[in-house]
């Protein structure tokens, strides 16, 4: 049902429960802030600094999902017989977990605020339109990134095999700047009035979502190695600067605007991310934690996928719920509440084998 710990890279559990407790955070700063006044950070902490900088620094917990991906599932050697192996291991109980909790939420959508019609749901089962929770969007993107996954893999192995690293890394540089650095520029001139009107060549093609699957390949990159030679000092300091600006860029967006509403391709948080994915993983290289530590953050890492899909309509729950806190202490007791029960549902559930495998992912 889970793998046992010999197996598992202790980096990538340390991230993956980062990864998750960012999207806890994110969702409860939310909703914690539409409670109490709209869209108004003071009226959530007193301190709108601080709080933009809490929401710039928890929209990383997709990026670091994705890296994951990458860094485990593309250094595969994808032949027919392999990749019809992880079509069926990974990519099906994916769609099978996403089909079933599609269904659930948008009855429990229907039942308590209304609005999803039959249509509506036939449309988010098909992939063809949004999922009736808002956080369902991100499985219905990995399905598709996982469908291209095989052909990534041995796209990256070719560039390996035959040392076209330089004109690789060309490339990433160009799809950089397309996807992150002139759409991140737009977005900061707009809150001054002034946003010009960015093309992307590749839009020509509809290729419109690049940014996951630069993620994914940046969690290859480090799993071949890449700024492992760098000076830890470095690393580390490269991090502190990276999400120094990520917060700095929240900050300086929500005292121009209602909130802080950046997009995975926004340039700080792509540094961001991926500053803070390389520094765990040469942190912890050849390191092992110690198990009193290792284990309650292996076991969130194993019931993340699980925690991931069931806190969300929690956190709606206590959104509208008369709670007798504010500020600070309403964000913490939504997250704590949330984190709390999508987890012990998810360990419970996972007592059964089945419940284990195509409904919670664990693995």
């Amino acid at each position: 049902m889970v793998a046992n710990e010999t197996s598992r890279v202790q980096s990538i559990d340390v991230l993956r429960t980062l990864a998750l407790l960012c999207v806890l955070s994110i969702h409860s700063l939310r909703a914690a802030i539409a409670q109490v006044n709209g869209q108004d950070l003071s009226g959530l902490t007193g301190n709108q600094i601080a709080a933009s900088c809490a929401i710039g620094l928890s929209t990383l917990g997709v990026p670091l999902f994705l890296m994951i991906s990458g860094y485990l599932l593309l250094d595969r050697d994808y032949t027919k017989e392999r990749t019809l192996t992880f079509f069926k291991r990974n990519l099906l109980p994916l769609v099978v977990s996403y089909e079933i909790f599609d269904l659930a939420l948008a009855m429990v959508q229907y039942i308590g605020a209304g609005g999803v019609t039959v249509a509506d749901y036939v449309k988010s089962a098909l992939f063809i339109g949004p999922a009736p929770m808002g956080h369902l969007w991100y499985m219905q993107a990995i399905v598709g990134a996982y469908l291209l996954v095989p052909l990534l893999a041995l796209l990256l192995h070719a560039v390996r095999e035959r040392g076209l690293e330089p004109y690789a890394y060309a490339v990433l540089a160009c799809l950089f700047v397309c996807y992150s650095v002139l759409p991140s520029v737009n977005q900061i001139m707009a809150l001054q009035g002034n946003a010009f009107r960015v093309v992307s060549a590749l839009d020509m093609f509809g290729i419109t979502e690049p940014r996951f699957l630069l993620y994914m390949v940046f969690g290859y990159m480090v799993r071949q190695g890449f700024g492992m030679r760098t000076a830890p000092v470095a690393v580390y300091a490269g991090m502190v600067a990276a999400l120094a600006v990520l917060c700095v860029s929240a900050a300086w967006s929500n005292l121009h605007a209602d909130g802080f509403q950046s997009s995975l391709a926004f340039t700080p948080v792509v540094l961001g991310g991926c500053m803070l994915f390389l520094a765990v993983v040469r942190a912890l290289r050849g390191r092992r934690i110690p198990n009193a530590l290792y284990r309650p953050v292996r076991s969130v890492a194993v019931c993340s996928y699980g925690m991931y899909v069931l806190h969300y309509p929690i956190v709606l729950f206590m959104k509208y719920a008369p709670l007798p806190v504010h500020g600070w202490a309403l964000y913490a007791c939504i997250m704590a509440v949330a984190f709390i029960i999508s987890y012990a549902v998810v360990w419970l559930a996972s007592r059964y084998p089945l419940a284990a495998k195509w409904l919670f992912l664990m693995k």
